[in-house]
């Protein structure tokens, strides 16, 4: 019995809202706005589940269902919505950022791309689609699915995620999870490598940031180009920490080749002791200056569109 409740609920909602499209057909339901709404209340937020070596993201969306990020170790991130019902029409389901009011972005709007509809009720996405719905989600926006209804030409189905409570979950779930993808921009935009003094061997520690690196740098397609950049202290002549400069930079750059990074992403530079960040009065300062610097340049439109 209360599941006859439910779909009459919702079989009343869907007539009520289907007036609002009329004259529309099935291209025009995205133009025209969703006529049957599902949203995650603010009281929703998204919570963090682990089981085993499975980590999950989710998000309830009242009796429709649940929304969720799938993680496992050494697999591509996913992102699922499991509906009670299916509501979508055969076909790819929309997937849109959008700022809410409060948001500095607003009213900013966006495709992520599409999500695969799953007969029964379910859509799902991989990367790079299930890494652009995360992502926005801890900047704050929220994630707008739609398609066309299958019970109705003209009217259209948009499910809305919320981001309340991705911030703190995000964390947890990427520890978890462990996958590279995962990481915060901040954290891989910007990466410095130090070394010892007149030397360009890369120490363990090294070895280890470079290869968490490479990891991303592989998953991450919208990566446009890989700055590296080699630098010295002021010990040792112009021409030698030239040639120090460009050994610490290729030793970066053999290291990503060698662990699989796209050869043609990589910009090697080498500066010697021109760029200082630190005085080189100092042990300390000297050794801030000994470094190799790696940054990442996105390519957003790419990052957005595919």
């Amino acid at each position: 019995m209360p599941g006859r409740c439910s779909l009459l609920v919702w079989a009343i909602i869907v007539g009520t809202l289907g007036a609002g499209a009329e004259g529309a057909g099935p291209g025009d339901a995205a133009r025209v706005g969703a006529d049957l709404e599902i949203s995650a209340d603010l009281d929703s937020p998204w919570q963090f589940v682990s089981s085993g070596s499975d980590c999950r993201l989710e998000q309830q969306l009242g009796s429709y269902g649940t929304a969720r990020f799938l993680g496992t170790s050494g697999q591509p991130l996913r992102f699922e919505l499991l509906g009670h019902r299916d509501l979508f029409a055969e076909g790819p389901v929309n997937v849109q950022l959008r700022a809410p009011e409060w948001h500095p972005e607003f009213p900013a709007q966006r495709s992520l791309g599409t999500a695969l509809h799953i007969t029964g009720g379910g859509i799902a996405a991989s990367d790079p689609v299930a890494m652009r719905i995360l992502i926005a989600l801890k900047q704050g926006h929220e994630i707008w699915l739609f398609r066309d209804a299958w019970f109705a030409e003209g009217q259209a189905v948009s499910v809305r995620l919320t981001s309340v409570g991705v911030g703190s979950r995000y964390w947890q779930f990427t520890e978890c999870f462990s996958g590279p993808v995962l990481r915060s921009w901040a954290e891989v935009e910007r990466t410095r490598i130090g070394f010892p003094v007149g030397a360009a061997d890369l120490d363990a520690g090294a070895a280890q940031q470079l290869s968490m690196l490479a990891e991303y740098l592989r998953q991450d397609h919208s990566i446009a180009a890989v700055y590296i950049d080699g630098h010295t202290d002021t010990v040792g002549s112009s021409t030698s920490n030239a040639r120090l400069a460009k050994q610490r930079a290729e030793a970066v750059a053999g290291f990503f080749r060698q662990a699989g990074v796209d050869p043609a992403l990589l910009v090697v530079r080498y500066h010697g002791a021109r760029y200082p960040v630190a005085d080189n009065d100092s042990d300390a300062g000297r050794a801030a200056n000994r470094r190799a610097t790696v940054r990442l340049e996105r390519n957003w439109s790419e990052l957005v569109s595919r």
